[in-house]
């Protein structure tokens, strides 16, 4: 159970760094977007991830700024 918590850590800061890296300063609201989307399609599970993705590319830019 905590290797599989691992590589989901692992796996949400590479898209976070991967969309951080495309997308600056917009890549935490075009998440949070996705992360709306998702969630207003009643996909729970989906938008927990943007959520997470989102909550991870901020803190890489604050790491970066």
């Amino acid at each position: 159970m905590e290797q599989e918590q691992d590589n989901d850590a692992e796996l949400v800061a590479s898209v976070a760094e991967e969309f951080v890296g495309k997308l600056g300063t917009e890549a935490v609201p075009y998440l949070r977007a996705r992360e709306a989307l998702s969630a207003g399609r009643g996909d729970s599970l989906s938008a927990e991830a943007w959520h997470d993705i989102a909550d991870a590319a901020a803190l890489i830019l604050t790491r970066v700024s």
